[in-house]
């Protein structure tokens, strides 16, 4: 696969007891670690949109090519030096031949799997739209997965949460949420409700999913242009 939002294999080392594979250098590393470690690394939410945006649309490619990540979370988007994310690890991804839906084994991150592929094996590319929708969640909150469940209550996921309150505000991480910020969080958080329907027929598809977050950055650039004016 060769996709700028996608991590490049560079090669194989066999000169090893066990084979390695070697892929490009991603200097700032995961999602995960800058959303959760890396307090002081701030996150403008146009940043946040900019990495949504190349991450929807490397997964965009890999769905293009019949390809189903199946681990989709912050651990497994890498970003460069420039902040560019790369999707990475694809232990769980699977080629499928035509006609092929169903996989014995489900293995995946309980946090961010998808329920029908957890209940049923059948392993879609809208099971990759539904943990990127966690995943979009997180940016906009800078929240665990488990603290956004905490946040509401132990037995509420927090799909949930954003359908009840019919905002996401509170979820909103307090270092982005000045007012010219809000539009674009809450059209994120929409998008984001959007991808965590259960039913597979209520879900975008990945390349939908990647044009509604350009168009989002669209509006916003024109709204600040005429504010502007």
């Amino acid at each position: 696969m060769k996709h700028p939002n996608i991590l490049k294999l560079m090669g194989c080392c066999l000169q090893l007891d066990v084979p390695m594979l070697v892929y490009e250098f991603a200097a700032e590393g995961s999602l995960r670690d800058i959303l959760h470690w890396k307090q002081n690394k701030k996150l403008s939410a146009e940043l946040r949109l900019d990495i949504a945006i190349g991450s929807a649309n490397g997964l965009s490619y890999m769905h293009s090519e019949d390809i189903r990540h199946g681990d989709v979370k912050p651990d497994n988007i890498l970003l460069s030096d420039k902040s560019i994310p790369k999707i990475a690890d694809f232990g769980l991804s699977k080629l499928l031949n035509p006609g092929e839906k169903f996989t014995k084994k489900v293995i995946g991150c309980q946090g961010y799997m998808d329920p029908v592929f957890r209940n049923t094996g059948i392993l879609t590319s809208k099971s990759d739209v539904y943990s990127f929708g966690v995943v979009l969640l997180e940016l906009i909150s800078r929240k665990k997965r488990w603290n956004m469940v905490k946040a509401v209550a132990s037995s509420l996921n927090s799909a949930i949460y954003m359908r009840q309150k019919n905002s996401g505000r509170s979820l909103f991480d307090e270092v982005i949420v000045a007012e010219k910020d809000i539009l674009i969080l809450e059209e994120i958080g929409k998008l984001a409700m959007k991808c965590l329907k259960e039913r597979l027929d209520g879900r975008p598809g990945m390349k939908e999913v990647a044009e509604q977050l350009v168009k989002i950055k669209e509006n916003i650039v024109h709204t600040t242009a005429t504010t502007l004016r």
